[in-house]
């Protein structure tokens, strides 16, 4: 895992403590993050196959 792919989890995951720490009590304010993160999973498992179904090491 590179710099970038763990900033982006670790920026997800604040946001979700942050979220909790300051609204308790409006719990569905975690949807838009938890969907983001999981939408970002999705695309890199998607970006990752791509590379290894092409023989491609990587994108850059």
């Amino acid at each position: 895992m590179s710099w970038s792919e763990s900033c982006g989890m670790n920026n997800s995951s604040a946001g979700t403590v942050l979220i909790t720490a300051v609204l308790p009590d409006k719990p569905h304010l975690l949807l838009p993050v938890l969907a983001y993160g999981l939408l970002q999973k999705t695309a890199a498992n998607r970006v990752v196959g791509v590379g290894r179904s092409t023989g491609l090491r990587s994108l850059a």
